[in-house]
């Protein structure tokens, strides 16, 4: 399926409700862009975006800015006593390593061996 929505929007103001509006092409594909027009108060808003239903990049949205969101994700995977939200201390935590999608890769399967190593492979392995 084509994508067709674009990856830029404006968000806007009027009688203390936002709304979002005139989403289009805006810049390289790899770009999620927020611009924010003079309707926006200062020390409101904050825009960004997620992951998971959880923030991973966020400003102070400003009259006039132009946000720009390059997301780069890296893929970890380890074993660990927390909870979602939790702040983990990374020199606590068991054997880790990085989980690399190769193009068109959308599925990858982490095994953790008996020797306590990963085992990472292509795809949903069962």
């Amino acid at each position: 399926m084509p994508v067709t929505a674009g990856n830029s929007i404006t968000l806007t103001g009027a009688d203390g409700a936002f709304s979002f509006t005139g989403q289009n092409f805006g810049g390289p594909a790899n770009e999620l862009i927020v611009s924010c027009d003079g309707t926006i108060p200062m020390n409101t808003l904050g825009v960004g975006i997620g992951m998971s239903g959880s923030p991973i990049m966020v400003v102070q949205a400003v009259p006039n800015i132009r946000c720009v969101f390059t997301p780069v994700p890296e893929y970890w995977v380890t074993v660990a006593d927390v909870t979602q939200g939790e702040v983990m201390d990374l020199s606590q935590l068991a054997e880790k390593t990085q989980v690399a999608f190769p193009p068109n890769v959308t599925a990858m399967t982490a095994t953790l061996t008996p020797n306590q190593n990963w085992d990472i492979q292509q795809g949903l392995v069962v």
